[in-house]
């Protein structure tokens, strides 16, 4: 959100406040009851993404959200120095952050007349907990460096191989020039990792066995080998965009209404497999004269999928084809 875009936010918050007397966080609260009792999906969805839109923007709440496990942009707080407590149950992380909220904004829990909004309020917290928990250990297993000495990432990179060269054997060994073939830079695979660490590797692995054949083509495209980029690194570098979607919020959307950590994964995979395929034939229908072409086209292809992912919350509707260039409005 801009600057002028946050200062109506602001101002709005403060016009509803001395309406109703109550806190935006305690109407979002009401609305999701109230949604719950119509049995109203669409609103559960909308006040769910709004009250996590809360939590990630509040100064005054900065504290719950780290303890959700949510980066939070008002806080100065870095994505990656965001941790949840290990050692405490979720039970206990859920109740106390609803003790501060209540404090912070002046909800009266012991008041039977807001049972339900308070009982609302701990489900919210509990989806907002799922989905910090889900970030936690994505951006963990980010920053788990690719380890040689690690038998299942050495099983993970030789499958990687062994997917996209049809079995292929490598004269060479482990640490050869060969590993240039399905696009790695340095001889050892390992040290293209540091950027994406062992989260790149499982998604590089998702998207091969999901698409093999498809990435055995991209490969082999744009026709003009000078023009193809390195497919594992660019694999990489996408991951680490997909990353930064989620610590963002831009994923929040496709992933509330998920109720484990596991599935609200397994579809940050599919983004991820959904921006790859994108990306690629976004590359091969700009024609790029050569590699160093690359840069300028991956760069607006994330704008595009970031203006989708604001937009429709996906980017399933990205569209494809020699127009892709253009950003979407």
């Amino acid at each position: 959100m801009d600057w002028f875009g946050e200062l109506v936010f602001r101002i709005y918050k403060w016009i509803m406040r001395r309406i109703t007397g109550r806190s935006e966080i305690e109407r979002v609260a009401r609305l999701y009851s109230t949604a719950q009792s119509t049995q109203d999906n669409l609103k559960l969805h909308s006040t769910t993404l709004h009250f996590i839109k809360l939590l990630r923007q509040s100064k005054k709440l900065s504290n719950v959200t780290t303890s959700l496990g949510i980066p939070s942009s008002s806080s100065n707080t870095k994505f990656n120095d965001v941790q949840q407590n290990l050692n405490t149950s979720s039970h206990e992380i859920i109740q106390q952050a609803f003790t501060q909220i209540c404090s912070i904004k002046r909800i009266s829990s012991s008041d039977s007349k807001n049972s339900s909004t308070c009982t609302a309020l701990k489900e919210l917290l509990q989806i907002a907990l799922t989905l910090g928990t889900t970030i936690q250990s994505v951006i963990d297993r980010q920053r788990s460096r690719y380890n040689s000495d690690n038998p299942q990432h050495e099983i993970l990179l030789e499958k990687l191989w062994n997917v996209l060269t049809n079995n292929a054997v490598r004269t060479n060994g482990r640490v050869t020039s060969e590993w240039g073939t399905i696009g790695f830079q340095g001889k050892d695979p390992a040290t293209d990792f540091r950027g994406g660490g062992e989260f790149a590797l499982v998604q590089l692995i998702q998207f091969v066995e999901k698409y093999p054949d498809e990435a055995r083509r991209f490969l082999k495209e744009p026709k003009d080998e000078v023009a193809r980029y390195p497919m594992a690194c660019c694999g990489i570098g996408i991951s680490c965009s997909v990353v930064e979607f989620l610590k963002s919020g831009l994923l929040d959307d496709t992933l509330v209404d998920l109720q484990t950590s596991e599935l609200q994964e397994s579809r940050i995979h599919k983004v991820f497999c959904d921006l790859w395929l994108y990306f690629h034939e976004f590359y091969v229908d700009n024609h790029p004269e050569t590699v160093m072409d690359f840069p300028r086209l991956y760069k607006m292809a994330v704008a595009n999928a970031e203006a989708a992912l604001t937009r429709s919350g996906n980017i399933e509707s990205l569209q494809q084809g020699p127009n892709a260039n253009k950003k979407l409005n």
